[in-house]
């Protein structure tokens, strides 16, 4: 195939990958949790350099992650104003770096097209991918995936390289990957490294790798690197390391309250949730392995297998457990989907008088086409205290009137800026204690706020859209 085709069939996959994304970053306002918290924070550093900031009091947690796309979003703010795309677009290209990263180091390490084409598919149509937290909002848990994934096919790539110069250029590479993971969003990738240090036995590379100028060299990088930030926050921020080891070692222990302790709790929304029905390709891909127990093709599913269960296992202790934070696994599960989906369509072939690259690509996109037509179709529910964007930036644009909020909203934040910046108009903010003027026009998204204006006024609704009701109060029930 000649470079153009390549360069060619290269940006219409990009294309096709980043659509879908755009598509529900388009139709979708900002989210709270924790996109909206990522715009206070970039918002602050652009416009106020303001590092390191409390939210409001009523926050959970403290902000201990690392700036990396903190930064990259406030550089895209400051070039492009702050809008969704601002910080959703650094995120949309993490997103297809990932799936493109696992299509190219399959290709690379198991010399096979068809599985590596259909493992960055499964990535790509898995319920949990192309969602709120994930793909398209401005959250850093896929840069963190892109870098945990890095660090993942790199290592193997050094365990099973055995021309020096080349196992070394691999090992850089995931000690950079493991790095920006690290700088990213904290010290997941730690989660990882029991199976990577045992891998790094069973395939006789402990000694050159611990006798490697090119290891230590690089691990005096990434100590460089995580140290500047590190005792750099701390130097700034005193007591931001205490603030780490209780935020993000603590959800681990007992140090904060716990949610979700129980241990089955990731394999349960591994299957219900994140996967779903692509778990049924774990069953043809377990019965080709029990079959076939060699290979190099074989050699890699067993590490990646093993890598996915060790973090698993591992991660399960937690005491804090969230929808996303196992996200790590998922490009892993993928791999492994994938290899049993496209085992299968290889047996499907056989039945055919057809070449069998031609039979496999008629099943590929008869199979992959529907499921990705239904990303397009994807609805996500919202709190209300999400509900003010849609009605601020499409609805009374033309008058002045007061918003009516119940606590710290960062989605409120955002959709005020975005007001006052492209649409001229600034409101003011009244939280639940405050009272409301004869004739004062209110927009009220939440049902708690909607009840104490019941009860303490008459009013006359004027507009709505969706959760948001525009109200103008009438008189007082007081009076």
């Amino acid at each position: 195939m000649s470079k153009p085709i390549k360069i060619i069939l290269t940006i219409a996959a990009i294309i096709l990958i980043a659509l879908p994304m755009c598509y529900q970053a388009y139709i979708n306002k900002l989210f709270v949790f924790d996109e909206g918290y990522y715009f206070i924070a970039a918002n602050e550093l652009g416009e106020r350099g303001r590092f390191f900031i409390f939210f409001d009091p009523t926050s959970h947690l403290q902000n201990t992650k690392p700036y990396l796309f903190v930064f990259i979003q406030t550089l895209f703010g400051k070039c492009f104003g702050w809008n969704e795309w601002s910080l959703r677009i650094p995120i949309i290209a993490s997103a297809v770096t990932l799936i493109l990263l696992i299509y190219f180091s399959i290709k690379r390490i198991v010399q096979d097209h068809w599985w590596a084409l259909t493992s960055a598919a499964v990535l790509l149509l898995i319920p949990y991918f192309v969602c709120p937290h994930m793909a398209f909002t401005g959250d850093h848990d896929v840069p963190l995936i892109l870098f945990t994934t890095g660090f993942i096919f790199f290592y193997y790539s050094f365990l099973v390289e055995p021309e020096k110069n080349t196992y070394q250029r691999y090992l850089l590479w995931a000690i950079l990957f493991a790095t920006l993971s690290i700088l990213t969003k904290g010290w997941m990738i730690v989660f990882f490294l029991p199976a990577s240090f045992v891998f790094l036995f069973l395939y006789k590379k402990h000694t050159l790798l611990f006798t490697n100028g090119y290891f230590w060299m690089g691990m005096v990088f990434s100590i460089l690197a995580l140290a500047s930030w590190y005792l750099g926050r701390e130097y700034l921020d005193p007591g931001y390391l205490e603030a780490v080891w209780t935020y993000e070692i603590g959800r681990y222990h007992t140090f904060i309250e716990p949610v979700h302790p129980e241990w089955n709790y990731y394999w349960k929304i591994l299957f219900e949730i994140q996967l779903h029905y692509w778990v049924l390709g774990f069953i043809p891909a377990a019965i080709f392995l029990l079959k076939k127990m060699n290979g190099s093709q074989n050699k890699f599913i067993y590490y990646i297998l093993v890598q996915a269960l060790a973090f698993l296992c591992i991660f399960s202790f937690s005491k804090v457990k969230l929808l996303w934070y196992d996200a790590p696994i998922l490009p892993l599960c993928a791999v492994i989907i994938g290899f049993g989906i496209f085992e299968t369509f290889k047996r499907i072939s056989t039945f055919f008088y057809f070449q069998q690259r031609i039979v496999i690509g008629i099943l590929f996109t008869l199979v992959f086409s529907v499921f990705y037509i239904q990303i397009f179709t994807r609805s996500f529910s919202r709190f209300y205290m999400e509900s003010y964007g849609d009605f601020m930036v499409s609805k009374q644009t033309d008058i002045p009137y007061s918003i009516a909020y119940a606590e710290y909203n960062p989605h409120l934040l955002f959709y005020e800026q975005y007001a006052t910046r492209f649409l001229k108009q600034s409101h003011v903010l009244k939280k639940r204690q405050s009272s409301f003027q004869v004739g004062e026009k209110i927009l009220v998204c939440e049902p708690v706020l909607m009840f104490n204006i019941k009860r303490k006024y008459e009013y006359e609704t004027i507009d709505s859209l969706g959760k948001s009701v525009f109200i103008q109060i009438k008189k007082s029930r007081a009076e």
